[in-house]
C-alpha cells in the first residue's frame, strides 16, 4: 500500500516536468527522474520494513536487576519478583515448590509475588516466558536491610579502622552485598536499576557473597551492621548499599511526594 503511494506519486512528478530528450542516449528526463524516484522508494520502503521488524520484535524477557546469583530473600514475607517481557506475554516464576505466574501489562511489566519462606538450603529461581527461560542461583532466604545516606554510610571498608584485620575475617558466605551504582535518576520514578556501562566499574548492581576481595570497598556500617544481625540472627543477611555522599534529603525522595507535602500546608 505504501509502496503503491510512493510510486503514484512519482508518477506524478513525471507527468507535471517536461519531457525533454537527452542528446547522449535518447531517453526523455521524465525517465531518468521516473527511474530515480522508484529507487528512492525503494530504499524508504526498505527502510521502514527494516524499522517496522525492529520495533514489532519480541520484547527480551527480563529481571529486574536486584534479582540475580547469590541474592538473599527476605524472610517470613511476600517477596514480590518482577521484571519485563513482551505486552501480554505469560511468565512463570518457580522457586522451590512454589510457581507463581502473571502476564506483562501494556507497558511489558510482569510482577509476582512468592509465598513467605523460611531459611534453608540455597535456592534456584527459574523464570519461563513464551520462548526465553532465565536461572537465578544459589539464593538464600534470611534479612534484606538497606543501608542509605550520606558520607557516613558510603564509607568503604579498606578506609575504616583496623580495615586488614578486618578483611582477614571476611569470609562470611552467609553474608551477600550488593552495592548500588550511583547515577543521576530520571526525572520520573523508575523500577529499574542504573545500567553500568563502564567495564572498569566492577561489583555494582550484583549480589556477591563477602569474602576479602568483594567487601573492601562496600559501606562500612553496613557490613559491620549486617555482621552483628548474622551472629545474633543466625540467618543469611542480605545487604544493599544505596548511599550517596553530599547529597540532601530531597534528593531521595520523588517530586510528587515533596510537592503533596508543601501543598497539605498550604
Amino acid at each position: 500500500m505504501f509502496l503503491s503511494v510512493l510510486m503514484r506519486n512519482a508518477g506524478n512528478r513525471t507527468e507535471r516536468g517536461s519531457v525533454l530528450r537527452d542528446s547522449r542516449n535518447g531517453s526523455s528526463v521524465s525517465e531518468k527522474v521516473l527511474r530515480v524516484n522508484r529507487l528512492r522508494a525503494y530504499f524508504i520502503v526498505s527502510a521502514i520494513a527494516l524499522a517496522t521488524h525492529c520495533c514489532g520484535a519480541h520484547a527480551k524477557l527480563e529481571l529486574n536487576g536486584l534479582f540475580s546469583d547469590h541474592m538473599v530473600m527476605q524472610r517470613g514475607m511476600e517477596v514480590p519478583v518482577w521484571g519485563w517481557a513482551e505486552p501480554g506475554e505469560g511468565v512463570t516464576v518457580v522457586l522451590a515448590r512454589q510457581e507463581k505466574s502473571a502476564r506483562a501489562d501494556a507497558a511489558g511489566k510482569w510482577i509476582v509475588r512468592l509465598d513467605p519462606m523460611q531459611p534453608g538450603a540455597p535456592r534456584r529461581m527459574t523464570i519461563k516466558g513464551k520462548s526465553e527461560t532465565l536461572e537465578v542461583n544459589d539464593i538464600l532466604v534470611g534479612e534484606v536491610c538497606v543501608a542509605s545516606g550520606q558520607s557516613n554510610m558510603s564509607w568503604p571498608l579498606n578506609q575504616a579502622a583496623d580495615a586488614q584485620k578486618e578483611s582477614a575475617n571476611a569470609n562470611s558466605p552467609e553474608i551477600r552485598l550488593f552495592n548500588v551504582l550511583n547515577a543521576r535518576a530520571p526525572k520520573a520514578p523508575s523500577d529499574r536499576l542504573p545500567t553500568v556501562h563502564d567495564p572498569r566499574i566492577k561489583n555494582m548492581n550484583v549480589w556477591m557473597p563477602c569474602d576479602p576481595d568483594t567487601f573492601k570497598e562496600f559501606s562500612a556500617v553496613a557490613y559491620f551492621f549486617g555482621r552483628e544481625l548474622h551472629r545474633n540472627l543466625h540467618v543469611p543477611i542480605g545487604l544493599i548499599a544505596n548511599a550517596v555522599g553530599n547529597t540532601p534529603i530531597e534528593a531521595w525522595i520523588s517530586r510528587d511526594a515533596c510537592l503533596s507535602r508543601y501543598e497539605d500546608r498550604a
